[in-house]
C-alpha cells in the first residue's frame, strides 16, 4: 500500500487527490482479483476464502466493534491482538516483522516504537546521543565505514527524538525538504 500512498500525492505534497487515489485503489483491487484468480485455477484457494479471511481478520482485530473472540479475552490493544495472531511473543519477534524494504527512516521509527512498547530502553534516546553521533561524524574520515556508521547513528537518534516528541520523522523530513526547495527559489 505504500505505492498507493505515494502515487496519491501531487507534486506539492498534497495527499489523496481523489482521481489518483481512485486509480491506485483500482490497481490494488486488480492485483487482488488477478492473484486470487490464478490461485483459484491451481486449487490453492478461492475468492470466498480471501474475503472470509479479510472479514475474520477485521473481527479479531477490532473487539471494540465486534466483541472479543475466543482465545483473545482480555486483549484490547490492536498491536497485541496482531502479535498474538502472528505468534509473536518476544521483542525480537516483533522487530523481525518490520519489513526491511521500508524506507530506512520510517523503519527506524517503527522499530523504536515497537521496542518502547515492549519496555526496552533505547540507546541513543536523548539529545546527548545525537550530539555524540554528530561528534563521531566530525572525527570520521569522509566516505569511510566510520562515517557511514556515525551518520546511521545520527539518523537513528534523530528518529528516536522525533518519536519522543510525537512527530513522524519521515513527514518532518519531507516538510524540511519542501522548505529547502522553497527557500532555494527558482534556479537561473
Amino acid at each position: 500500500m505504500t505505492g498507493t500512498y505515494e502515487h496519491s500525492i501531487d507534486a506539492k505534497g498534497r495527499l489523496f487527490i481523489p482521481a489518483k487515489l481512485r486509480e491506485e485503489l483500482g490497481d490494488v483491487l486488480m492485483q487482488v482479483a488477478f492473484h486470487t484468480c490464478m490461485e483459484q485455477e491451481t486449487g490453492r484457494f478461492t475468492w470466498e476464502q480471501v474475503c472470509d479471511g479479510v472479514c475474520q481478520k477485521l473481527i479479531e482485530r477490532h473487539p471494540n466493534i465486534f466483541g472479543t473472540q475466543p482465545g483473545y479475552e482480555g486483549i484490547t490493544d490492536w498491536d497485541a491482538l496482531k502479535n498474538k495472531e502472528k505468534g509473536r511473543r518476544t521483542l525480537a519477534d516483533d522487530l523481525e516483522s518490520v519489513p526491511r524494504a521500508m524506507p530506512a527512516l520510517m523503519r527506524a521509527a517503527k522499530l523504536q516504537k515497537r521496542a518502547a512498547r515492549h519496555g526496552a530502553a533505547l540507546q541513543g534516546a536523548d539529545a546527548a546521543a545525537l550530539a555524540d553521533a554528530a561528534e563521531n561524524l566530525q572525527t570520521a574520515q569522509p566516505a569511510s565505514a566510520q562515517a557511514e556508521q556515525a551518520v546511521g547513528e545520527l539518523l537513528f537518534a534523530a528518529a528516536n527524538l522525533a518519536r519522543q516528541a510525537g512527530v513522524d520523522p519521515e513527514q518532518a523530513l519531507q516538510k524540511a525538504n519542501e522548505a529547502f526547495c522553497t527557500a532555494a527559489g527558482p534556479v537561473a
